[in-house]
Parts: C-alpha cells; structure tokens; sequence
C-alpha cells in the first residue's frame, strides 16, 4: 500500500520583462502537450495583459502561446501566468515587469528672471466615459503645481504649472501625470532663471562723523533656517556679516552709511546671499556734509568736586586729520559747554588722529 502528498507544482521559470510604458511588449510562453490533447485557459492577475483566452495543446506536442504586455505607468511589478486544463491540472510561471517611463510627450521651455514666477500651461484629455484624476509628480527647483488634476468624462482640461526659481541657474525639470487607467504623461521642462535686477536705494545723506541708516526686507520662503552672509564693496556703507532668517519668516536688514568724505559723492554694492535663497543686491550711493550740531553729552559731577569725563571722537575720512579742539560757554544755553573741533586748524591744543581712528579726549 501506497500513501502519498502531492504539493503544487514549481513555477516552469521566472520571467523577466524590460519596457516602456504605454509600449505593447510581446513575450511568448512554450507549451509541451502529454499523452493526450488538452485545453488550457489562461489566467493572469496583471491587470494590462492581453491575449487569446485558451490555448490548445496536442499530444506530444509542444505550442508558442504570445501574451502581450502593455503597462500604463512606469514602476516594478510581479504577477504570475497560469495555464490550467479541465482537470485542474496547471503549469505557471512567476512574471516580473520592470516599466520604465515612456518618452516625453513634450519638450516645455521656462525662463524667468530669480525670484519672480512664470507660468505654463499643459492641456490634458480624458479619453474615457468616466471622471479621472491625475497624480501629478514635479521634479526641478523652483517648479511647483497641484498634486492632484481631474478631468470630466470625454472632457480636457489645463494645468497651470508655476516656475518661481529663488537663484539664477539654467537646469533640467519634469512633470508627470500618473491614472492606472489611461497611462503615465510626462513633460521634460527646460528651465533658465537669470540673475535679478539690484535693487537701487534711495540716496544716504547725512554729516560726517555721524550715520544713517536704511532696512531692506528679505523673506525666506523655504522650510529651513537661513544664514545670509553679508558684504560691501566700499567701507562707507555697513551691512551684518551675518543675519539668520528662521523658515518661512521675514526679516529686515539694516544697512548703515557712514561718510568718509566731505562733499563728494560715494557708492557702494551691498550684497545678502546664501547658497539656497541666492543673492540680493542692493545699489547704495551717498552724500557727507560738513558737520554740524553733534549729538548731546551730560557729564555728571558733585559740586566742588572735579570730575573726568571721557569722549569718543572717530576720524570718519580715509587719511589722517589734525583737529583743533576748543571748549567755550554756549551763549544760547548759560551753564551749557560746547566742545568745538576744527579740522586743521593752528590751535596749538591739535591732536592727530589717524585714518578711521577713535581718539579718547
């Protein structure tokens, strides 16, 4: 007496498929008939797979059976094709289908200047009797659109996408429009952003020895912390060597003209930059005038008790200076002192001050 256990039989081999999507990849199955003729139906559980329903085999003999593959997006997928008689005997074998993207339906330039947006449209048809949507899928910096896009049954419809780019660089985007239903579209965008204009300020004047100030706004529309690295090609004009933007946030830099001429005119390029956010430039141009009223200073002291007090005076021009310093009553205000400094004078009470220097008197 015999007893035995029969388990379900090996898959005959595992079959590999490279191809495009929206592509028809044809890949033929090899049939061997037994003792006797048989009918196998076919079954597969890959839902873009076409073919004849059955597949007749006879005996001893052996059939090419054609399944056709034709996946509607890109992606890996793994199935199986199952032939199987009227007896429930059945050979299989496992399938892997490695889809790559179809080609570009289009080829789309953008160009724009940094930080400022374009727009483009791309229109979309529904081929079916029934609403789709879209899963929309955007490569590229600065390229951005809604993630989901629905069509109305036989309808077309058009996407805005929006390229705002934040630095000045000419690269490579993509767009893709994904439905199990009717397949994968996608669209090779050509993107340039050219550098943005400087920013020209209104002009700085103010008297030398003492400064003005002007705030220039910067926003940071990314979802990280920002460190914008400043610079000034001209001493006269001041600006943070570092300011720090949190994400999303807004903030106001301040740029400071300090003279260092008498009457002449003076400029400077005023430059904010960080490698994500880009550059901004700003045009600075000034104007020093002679001095004049300084700001005030109210030195304490007891009565009949002397007291020092210290005053800081900076040479603000590019060269060396004598100054003549003079203290005499104020005739306006009794009781009020002004000290009074001439610039090369022949008071024998001079002090020499060198370029950008601050003297204690």
């Amino acid at each position: 007496q015999l007893e035995g256990s029969a388990e379900e039989p090996l898959a005959e081999d595992h079959v590999v498929l490279n191809c495009h999507a929206r592509e028809a990849h044809k890949h033929v199955f090899q049939l061997t008939g037994g003792s006797k003729p048989k009918t196998y139906t076919v079954e597969c559980d890959l839902p873009w797979v076409s073919g004849e329903a059955s597949a007749q085999v006879p005996a001893k003999g052996n059939v090419a059976f054609p399944l056709t593959f034709t996946p509607a997006r890109g992606g890996k997928y793994t199935g199986a094709v199952t032939f199987k008689d009227e007896a429930g005997y059945f050979i299989w074998w496992t399938v892997e289908v490695i889809v790559e993207s179809p080609l570009a339906d289009q080829s789309i330039a953008m160009q724009t200047v940094a930080r400022k947006s374009c727009q483009a449209g791309i229109t979309l048809v529904n081929p079916l009797n029934e609403a789709i949507s879209f899963d929309v899928v955007t490569e590229g910096d600065g390229v951005s659109g809604p993630q989901r896009f629905s069509l109305a049954p036989l309808g077309e419809g058009t996407y805005d996408l929006l390229y705002a780019p934040l630095i000045a660089k000419a690269h490579r985007g993509s767009i893709a429009f994904l439905n199990d239903r009717v397949g994968e579209f996608w669209y090779e965008l050509n993107l340039e952003a050219t550098p943005a204009e400087p920013f020209v300020l209104e002009p700085f004047a103010c008297a030398v020895g003492a400064s003005t100030s002007t705030k220039v706004t910067i926003e940071n529309p990314l979802p990280l912390e920002i460190e914008l690295m400043g610079s000034s090609s001209a001493p006269s004009f001041v600006v943070p060597e570092k300011t720090v933007i949190a994400p999303y946030a807004t903030i106001e830099v301040e740029i400071t003209y300090v003279p260092s001429e008498l009457d002449a005119d003076q400029e400077a390029t005023v430059v904010l930059e960080h490698a994500a956010l880009g550059a901004y430039e700003y045009v600075c141009a000034g104007r020093g005038a002679r001095p004049s009223l300084m700001a005030e200073h109210r030195p304490a002291a007891l009565v009949g008790d002397p007291q020092s007090y210290m005053f800081n005076f900076r040479n603000p021009f590019d060269v060396p200076i004598d100054v003549d310093v003079q203290l005499e009553e104020d005739a306006v205000y009794p009781g009020a002192l002004r000290l009074i400094m001439k610039r090369d004078g022949r008071d024998r009470k001079s002090t020499r001050l060198n370029s950008s220097h601050l003297c204690n008197l």
